[in-house]
């Protein structure tokens, strides 16, 4: 019998490791996401604050106070051109951390699927585990059942052989 609760407490505590090395992948995968999703919200962040107001929000009327409409037109070229250099820069700049950030990603998500992986491998070496030790345990109570079964058939057999001696002798005996 206490046979029987030492293969249990083996199964449970290896399907509670199990359980646990899960959890704490989990757990790591779920830091991850939260970085990324900050990552992705500081990114739209800034990409809300470059967006350019709408002109009716910035009315500008120092047009009148320097000169012709060709000249601010021609100030307000070279101001926009300034601004979408500017822009072109910082795009850049933003491209190549990007990449650098993507890179870092790909490679946490690399280690995450392969400890992904690895927990699945763990996983199903578990589960073969765990079916070897039924099946062991199976085949170990089959066996005591096979022994406990022919105890009992001997036994009967002895009692039978006594009783059958026992008969002749009253009939020899007679």
């Amino acid at each position: 019998m206490g046979e029987g609760f030492v293969g249990l407490y083996v199964t449970v505590k290896t399907k509670l490791e199990s359980l646990g090395s899960r959890m704490s992948d989990i757990k790591k995968n779920q830091r991850l996401l939260r970085r990324r999703a900050k990552k992705i919200e500081d990114m739209l962040t800034s990409i809300e604050s470059k967006v350019e107001p709408s002109r009716d929000e910035d009315m500008d009327f120092r047009q009148w106070d320097y000169g012709t409409h060709e000249e601010k037109d021609k100030a307000n070229a070279e101001q926009e051109a300034g601004k979408e250099k500017d822009n072109i820069e910082n795009t850049e700049q933003e491209a190549e951390r990007k990449n650098e950030n993507s890179d870092e990603e790909e490679r946490e998500e690399k280690e995450a699927d392969d400890n992904a992986q690895q927990e699945g491998e763990k996983e199903k070496e578990n589960i073969e585990a765990d079916e070897q030790d039924k099946e062991d345990s199976e085949s170990e109570s089959d066996t005591d059942e096979l022994k406990q079964l022919k105890e009992r058939s001997r036994a009967q057999a002895d009692k039978l052989w006594k009783e059958i001696e026992a008969n002749e002798e009253e009939v020899g005996g007679k």
